[in-house]
């Protein structure tokens, strides 16, 4: 009897085992082909996204990316910190990095070298000293087109920053007085608006987020901008988190302080109008005028004076 429980409990212990074992592997196996489908959706999506974007960009950007490494390597230092602090100020160069910008800068002025001093050379057939200077007057107009770009970018970008700064204050201030925390009231007004201001804010906010105090984020966020309103409100804001002020009181000032700057300029510029315009009517409006009134008549008193 006692042998035959055992082998009873043997044999309900070995089916147990042997369910577990069946139905752990074929979850195992479950989950190695969803861990398969997974990964090859993913590759799939990511096949997709690299087929979708054009020929050109496929062929081409590779081969840019790997120049863009070698310009970074040879390039110095001191001109790789400038040109980063500037795309950097610019809020960045249409996606492209470091390298990337290093590379379109001096491909682009070895590149109009070599075809300036081709055209002069074997087209015009000019001598060799001016196909040299020419090849170097291209080489410096292709090293200059990208610099002009770049700071082309960081003006309008500032003058963004500007414009948008009062709006954005006065959204912080109303959703401060609605009862909303200042954290809060910055990430609303990064959900409604848009821009280079609303970028650098919600940058600040990931900052806070993460650790950092409010008052380094904020600094950071100033030297990020470079423009003066934005660093004088920062330095208010520092100052209000220190001394207890009311933000709401803090973002009301600013705001009319920056209104009145923006009515003083607006002013200045119109004083300014009158004066800008002499020349243009000088040079191109007013001899117009004199050939449109006196031309007839210079016309008919030579016709006159031939008749005679």
């Amino acid at each position: 009897m006692a042998l035959a429980i055992a082998a009873l409990i043997s044999v309900i212990i070995f089916l147990l085992l042997y369910v577990f074992i069946l139905t752990g592997g074929e979850r195992l196996r479950l989950e190695q082909r969803l861990r398969e489908a997974g990964d090859a959706m993913s590759r799939r999506v990511y096949v997709d996204e690299e087929l979708a974007r054009p020929l050109y960009y496929r062929l081409f950007f590779p081969l840019f990316r790997a120049l863009g490494s070698v310009f970074g390597r040879i390039t110095p230092q001191g001109t790789r910190q400038m040109f980063a602090g500037k795309i950097a100020d610019a809020g960045g160069f249409d996606g492209i990095g470091l390298n990337d910008f290093l590379m379109l800068w001096g491909g682009l002025a070895v590149l109009l070298a070599g075809s300036a001093a081709a055209i002069a050379g074997f087209v015009f057939h000019a001598a060799a000293n001016k196909v040299i200077s020419i090849g170097l007057l291209g080489f410096a107009v292709g090293m200059l087109l990208p610099m002009l770009a770049l700071n082309r970018r960081i003006v309008s970008r500032r003058t963004a920053i500007n414009k948008s700064l009062p709006e954005v204050l006065d959204l912080v201030c109303v959703s401060i007085r609605a009862g909303m925390a200042f954290d809060g009231a910055v990430a609303k007004v990064a959900e409604k608006m848009k821009g280079p201001l609303v970028d650098e804010c919600t940058k600040m906010l990931q900052e806070t987020r993460m650790g950092v105090p409010r008052r380094e984020a904020l600094k950071a966020m100033a030297d990020r901008c470079k423009v003066a309103d934005v660093s004088m409100l920062t330095v208010a804001l520092i100052q209000a988190d220190q001394l207890g002020v009311s933000i709401s009181q803090v973002l009301d000032a600013q705001a009319d302080s920056l209104r009145k700057r923006r009515l003083l300029l607006a002013r200045e510029v119109a004083m300014k109008t009158p004066v800008k315009l002499l020349f243009p009517l000088v040079f191109c409006i007013f001899p117009t005028m004199y050939v449109v009134l006196l031309g007839p008549a210079m016309i008919t008193i030579l016709r006159n004076f031939l008749q005679r």
